[in-house]
C-alpha cells in the first residue's frame, strides 16, 4: 500500500490532529487505545496508508506531531510526537533556527517511520501559515529534509491570517511562503474568519468554538483522504491533487469548500440532495477561506463526494453548476471538473448523510494574496517589529526577497486569466 505520513506542526497543526485522527479511527473501527473493533474496516489494502499495525495488534497513526500539546497524547504512540520547552515566540526566524537545531532529532524519527513504509507516497502537512512554528520551523524542516520530501508528493493544509490574527502573522506568512514555495506541490488555503462565518451562516442558532471549526476542517480532510484510505469508485490519490489542480508549479494554492455543515448535539438540519450539496460548495457560505471566487475564474476543481451518491446525480449536478453564472472557468482550462466518489465508512460515525468536499484553484487567489501583501507593506514601510527578526539573525534583504516573491505569486495568478 502507498503510505502517507501526516505532519502536524505548531499549535494549529496539533489542535487539528485530535479531531482528525479521532474521526479516522471512528471510520476504520479503531478504538482510541489503538485496538481494533471486531469487524472493523482495517483489513483492506487501503488501511495501511494512514495507520501502522504493531506486533501487539494495535493501530498507530502514520503521523508525527511537533510542538505537542500533551492532551492529544492518548491517541498516539510515544514515537508519534516530539516536544520542546522552547517556543518560536510567533517569530518566523526563531522558528526557523529552532528547526535547524532539532533537525537531526526530527529526521531520525521520520527515517524510522519511512522504514516501515512499503511504498511511501508523500506527506500531508498541517500548520499555521502565520505562526512562528508553522512558518519558520516548517520551512527549516523542509529545506533540511528536501532529499526525502522533494521526491514525493507533498500536500499541505495551511491556516492563513485573518481578522484578529496576531500582529506578526503577515511577516511570518510572506517569509514562509517564499521559503516553502519549492517544497510543497499543493497547499490548501483555509482561514479562521471564513470557518467561523461558515459555521454562523449555516447553523445560525449555534455559537461555534475553535474545537467546532477544527472538527469541520477534519470532516473535509476526512472526505478528501477517503479515496486514499478506502477503496471506491472514481478515486483520487495524493498525486492527482497536483495533477488536476496545479497548472504549473508556483500556482499551487487552491481553497476548500465543504457541505453539509453540522455540529454534534445541534438540531439536525435538512438533508441536502446531491444537487444541493454541489450548489452549496460553490457558494461563499461554505467556503473555508475568504476567497471571493465569484470575482475570478476557476482554473480547476476537484469534487469529492462521499456516501450514497450516484454517478448520474453527480453528472446532472455538475451540468447545472457549469451553466451557473457564478461558476466561470478560464478559457484554456482543459478539464474543469475532476470527480471522486466514495461510500460512507462502515465504522461508527455520527452522520452517514452524503457529503462533498470541493478543492478549487482560481484566479481569485490573486486578490487573496494581494491583501496579505498589503498587510505586510503597511508594517514594513514603518519597519514595525522588524528588530525582533533582526535579533534572531534575519537580514533585511530576506524581507525584500520574500516580498518580491509573493508579489510575483500575485502576478502569476493574475496571468492565469489570459
Amino acid at each position: 500500500m502507498r503510505e502517507v505520513i501526516s505532519l502536524h506542526l505548531g499549535q494549529a497543526g496539533i489542535q487539528l490532529a485530535l479531531p482528525l485522527w479521532k474521526l479516522y479511527c471512528e471510520e476504520h473501527g479503531i478504538q482510541l487505545d489503538g485496538k481494533i473493533t471486531e469487524g472493523a474496516a482495517c483489513n483492506g489494502s487501503c488501511f495501511s496508508s494512514h495507520f501502522t499495525r504493531t506486533q501487539d495488534d494495535r493501530c498507530i497513526p502514520n503521523a508525527l506531531l511537533l510542538d505537542l500539546d500533551p492532551s492529544v497524547a492518548e491517541l498516539f504512540g510515544k514515537d508519534n510526537f516530539l516536544t520542546w520547552k522552547e517556543d518560536a515566540a510567533n517569530i518566523f526566524q526563531r522558528g526557523f533556527i529552532m528547526g535547524s537545531e532539532r533537525i537531526s532529532q526530527v529526521g531520525d524519527r521520520l527515517s524510522s517511520m519511512l522504514e516501515l513504509c512499503d511504498s511511501f507516497q508523500g506527506f500531508i502537512i498541517f500548520r499555521s501559515a502565520g505562526g512562528g512554528t508553522g512558518s519558520g520551523f516548517t520551512s527549516s524542516l523542509f529545506e533540511h529534509l528536501s532529499d526525502n520530501m522533494k521526491k514525493k508528493c507533498n500536500i499541505e493544509l495551511a491556516v492563513y491570517p485573518s481578522k484578529g490574527s496576531a500582529v506578526l502573522e503577515p511577516y511570518n506568512t510572506v517569509l514562509g511562503l517564499h521559503r516553502m514555495m519549492n517544497f510543497v506541490n499543493c497547499s490548501f488555503v483555509v482561514d479562521n474568519e471564513a470557518l467561523f462565518n461558515m459555521s454562523k451562516k449555516n447553523v445560525s442558532s449555534y455559537k461555534s468554538s475553535f474545537i467546532d471549526v477544527n472538527r469541520l476542517v477534519a470532516n473535509a480532510v476526512s472526505t478528501i483522504t477517503a479515496s486514499i484510505r478506502f477503496e471506491g469508485c472514481l478515486n483520487v490519490d495524493l498525486n492527482e491533487f497536483q495533477t488536476n489542480l496545479v497548472p504549473y508549479s508556483r500556482v499551487h494554492f487552491p481553497f476548500m469548500s465543504y457541505a453539509p455543515v453540522k455540529f454534534p448535539g445541534v438540531t439536525k438540519t435538512e438533508k441536502l440532495s446531491i444537487r444541493g450539496l454541489t450548489k452549496s460548495c460553490f457558494e461563499s457560505t461554505n467556503r473555508m477561506a475568504t476567497v471571493e471566487a465569484e470575482k475570478g475564474k476557476y482554473v480547476a476543481c476537484c469534487l469529492i463526494y462521499r456516501g450514497d451518491v450516484g454517478q448520474q446525480e453527480v453528472s446532472d449536478s455538475l451540468s447545472q453548476a457549469k451553466n451557473s453564472s457564478s461558476v466561470q472557468f478560464v478559457d484554456w482550462s482543459p478539464t474543469g471538473f475532476k470527480v471522486g466518489m466514495n461510500a460512507s465508512p462502515k465504522g461508527k460515525t455520527d452522520d452517514q448523510d452524503p457529503s462533498l468536499a470541493l478543492i478549487a484553484n482560481s484566479t481569485s487567489l490573486a486578490d487573496y494574496i494581494a491583501k496579505l501583501n498589503h498587510k505586510f507593506d503597511l508594517m514594513y514601510k514603518k519597519m514595525a517589529f522588524v528588530h525582533w527578526y533582526f535579533a534572531e539573525g534575519l537580514e533585511a534583504n530576506e524581507f525584500i526577497e520574500a516580498r518580491e516573491d509573493t508579489s510575483k505569486l500575485e502576478e502569476d495568478y493574475i496571468n492565469l486569466k489570459d
